[in-house]
């Protein structure tokens, strides 16, 4: 519990950047901690670092749950969300932990198209998951380039489940690279999303490396999707 570096407790307008952010914790840890419905926050050109050898769900180098409890958040349970929106996650070198960033908001506007800005990161060295994201209503992943650790034949590149949209709310995947996934690069699993034909959703232009480790791994494995394009990605599979 409160084993965070940094936390932003219902907080806005506020930039940090060109800082290193660290967590030296072995029992638990946490980089950085958006919290209590926070919002209009800038993380760009910092170093987050945490755990990288840790196999346990203790250690994010950056949250979005609504709980001090570091080990929630995992897979499809989230662990609880606030109102978070505007979200920026730019240029930043990201590694350890057992999810990279983890995402989830219970935000309801419909009038803008994402909440989170995750862009021209390096995420590096997370054990499970690269970036997940579970009922997180809109987001755009773009131009990050994610490297997981060696050695976990299960683990993600991207990970989401569940999540419900409507309104101008999309998801955006698009541009990144993906290296080291043991099983999937990109695995969307979107339950709710958005009927509106006029406004996509876009898995598009992304880069998956020939280096998974598991022996029946997946590129690109789209689930309960809808209203979604898909385009110019490049799946290079080694098994």
């Amino acid at each position: 519990t409160n084993a965070h570096t940094l936390r932003f407790n219902n907080s806005r307008w506020i930039r940090f950047r060109n800082i290193t952010i660290q967590n030296n914790g072995t029992a638990a840890g946490m980089g950085v901690h958006f919290f209590n419905g926070s919002n209009d926050i800038i993380i760009k050109k910092c170093r987050i670092i945490v755990n990288s050898t840790s196999t346990s769900t203790a250690f994010k180098a950056i949250s979005t749950v609504n709980t001090a409890i570091v080990s929630d958040g995992t897979g499809c349970g989230n662990g609880g969300s606030s109102g978070l929106f505007n979200i920026y996650i730019d240029s930043n070198t990201i590694s350890g932990g057992y999810f990279g960033i983890f995402l989830t908001s219970s935000y309801t506007v419909t009038s803008i198209p994402y909440y989170f800005f995750i862009t021209n990161n390096t995420i590096e060295n997370a054990f499970y998951y690269g970036i997940g994201a579970a009922n997180a209503p809109c987001y755009l992943i773009e131009g990050n380039y994610v490297k997981m650790r060696t050695g976990n034949a299960n683990s993600y590149g991207f990970y989401h489940c569940n999540g419900s949209n409507s309104g101008n709310r999309i998801y955006n995947v698009s541009s990144n690279i993906w290296e080291n996934c043991g099983y999937a690069a990109i695995q969307w699993q979107t339950n709710n999303p958005s009927t509106n034909t006029s406004i996509p959703h876009i898995v598009s232009n992304n880069w998956v490396k020939p280096t998974f480790t598991s022996t029946n791994p997946i590129g690109i494995y789209l689930n309960f999707t809808r209203n979604t394009k898909v385009y110019n990605n490049t799946v290079l599979m080694n098994q």
